[in-house]
């Protein structure tokens, strides 16, 4: 099998509304980091994620020796001040997925002691999917899911991979054959810029020319200007938030290692994750979700109990992936996501060897069958 290496956009809004007092019990640091614990960027506007994660393949969470530590915190801007800080531990649940439960809190009155936030930890910690936990200023909760990429230094070379979209400037449309919502990613280190090549709708025909953009300084994994802030990790994994005329329509680029698979039976196992559904507002718009992959057949279920996983209850979409690939940038996989009564267009991305572990992560975008101008993604590990 060739690897390639394959960029997934993530296009992210976050936007701010929060107290500034502290609540009962903040420490600042109160945990048990250190400066080689692994760290994580998000973006829009910043986030920073450190865990403690000496324990990271004991999934035993009862015995006190096991508790493994987070600090996560929130910017005002990509070079601001801190304006939320959450600590506490984190399980890693048999079931696949990750459940961080909040100790302390500063700067936020959305999330309290005692309250959990799920997650899932890719392997090897390359990457970290939390579900959204902050309230806009109506108290409505916000739809972004949080992805983390492990903080790294800045590239020393060009490297190419992919990209794809989850949340889109206000114009989008993913029944526009105009749009591009995944392709090729070109990074060019001599200025930091990058290339958008070999485009491509969710129609899944070709967008037409190239997407440039602007690149900036770097220092400590970090590269930023007025129209864009760019955030480095290893093995040719980034974040790029393109700021338009407000945060609701911005985009992030999120790139990765991705494989270019010869079969379906490459997918097969059974995955948790998380998915997004643009079409839906409020806590309605993201889910904790598990599915089970057969041959590039994947029924996927809701989980409202993260570490029980179901299988009695009601299938929402099915995904179909085609296979073998043709006419497709590398390391991305098409097929269709089916309700009982339509049909929309899907593209994925897959490392089925995930840092040489044998586990399995897999990222899609699909159009909403029940509203095709929509998008849904979908963030899988294997469980």
């Amino acid at each position: 099998m060739k690897l390639y290496k394959f960029g997934l956009a993530l296009a992210a809004a976050s936007t701010l509304a929060m107290s500034t007092g502290c609540k009962r019990g903040y420490s600042n640091l109160d945990t048990n980091l250190d400066a080689s614990d692994p760290s994580f960027y998000a973006a829009g506007t910043r986030w920073s994620l450190v865990i403690n994660d000496s324990n990271k393949d004991n999934k035993t969470t009862t015995d006190d020796s096991q508790i493994n530590d987070f600090r996560l915190r929130k910017y005002s801007d990509i070079d601001g001040n801190i304006e939320i800080t959450i600590t506490g531990t984190y399980d890693d649940l048999s079931s696949g997925f990750t459940r961080f439960n909040v100790d302390e809190v500063a700067g936020t009155n959305d999330v309290d002691e005692n309250d959990t936030i799920a997650g899932i930890i890719s392997a090897e910690n390359q990457m970290v999917f939390l579900m959204p936990f902050e309230k806009d200023a109506t108290s409505t909760q916000k739809t972004q899911i949080l992805a983390f990429i492990r903080q790294g230094d800045c590239p020393s070379g060009n490297f190419s991979s992919g990209w794809m979209t989850l949340h889109s400037t206000s114009t989008a449309d993913a029944t526009d054959t105009s749009q591009a919502y995944f392709g090729l990613y070109n990074f060019k280190s001599d200025n930091n810029s990058v290339e958008l090549t070999e485009r491509r709708s969710l129609g899944l025909n070709e967008v037409t020319g190239t997407e440039t953009i602007s690149g900036a300084e770097c220092a400590n994994g970090i590269a930023f200007n007025d129209d864009n802030s760019h955030f480095f990790a290893p093995n040719s994994t980034a974040l790029l938030h393109e700021k338009y005329d407000s945060e609701t329509a911005d985009r992030i680029l999120l790139t990765f290692a991705s494989d270019n698979i010869a079969t379906a039976a490459e997918l097969n196992e059974s995955y948790v994750g998380l998915m997004y559904e643009s079409s839906e507002t409020g806590v309605s718009a993201t889910s904790t979700i598990s599915t089970t992959c057969s041959e590039g057949e994947c029924s996927i279920r809701k989980q409202s109990n993260i570490a029980t996983l179901s299988n009695s209850g009601a299938v929402i979409y099915q995904i179909s992936l085609d296979m073998p690939t043709t006419d497709l940038p590398n390391g991305f996989i098409t097929g269709t996501l089916t309700t009982e009564t339509a049909t929309g267009n899907l593209a994925c991305a897959v490392d089925v060897n995930v840092q040489s572990t044998n586990e399995k992560q897999m990222v899609c975008i699909a159009q909403d069958p029940n509203n095709p101008v929509e998008i849904i993604n979908f963030f899988f590990v294997s469980s």
